[in-house]
């Protein structure tokens, strides 16, 4: 493992910067998970517990919601996530559940509208077009 020097002279980190920086935690991860049984008990049974917050709070937003196309309501389970723009897409929000905070899962949810399932794969067949106000 190579030592990265996190006092730049620069004043801006490049994007390398931050690939060496991002390399250098998951390798501190990798190495605690695999050296220390205590730590990775912890770790996962914290990963575990914001999971079930996530998916708690993602079920109580896709509850309260309808459909941005069709205007009903379904069960959550019917209920998905449609990126406005995907070339602004991080992840799927049903991938981020388990591994990041709620406040990254907004931000995620922030770029899409929620689409019932049906209205979803119409929008992707091409058979549905959505509106945009303008504005």
């Amino acid at each position: 493992m190579s030592y990265i020097q996190l006092n730049m002279p620069r004043k801006r980190k490049t994007s390398a910067d931050c690939d060496l920086i991002r390399e250098y935690q998951r390798n501190w991860l990798r190495d605690k998970l695999k050296n220390d049984p205590e730590y990775k008990e912890r770790h996962y049974a914290n990963r575990q517990k914001r999971a079930e917050t996530n998916r708690k709070l993602l079920k109580e937003l896709k509850e309260n919601s309808p459909c941005s196309a069709c205007g009903e309501y379904h069960p959550t389970c019917c209920m998905d996530h449609h990126h406005l723009d995907p070339s602004v897409k991080e992840k799927q929000v049903s991938k981020m559940i388990e591994a990041n905070s709620w406040t990254k899962i907004e931000q995620e949810i922030e770029k899409c509208i929620l689409v019932c399932s049906n209205c979803h794969r119409k929008i992707h067949a091409g058979l549905l077009t959505l509106v945009y106000p303008s504005g």
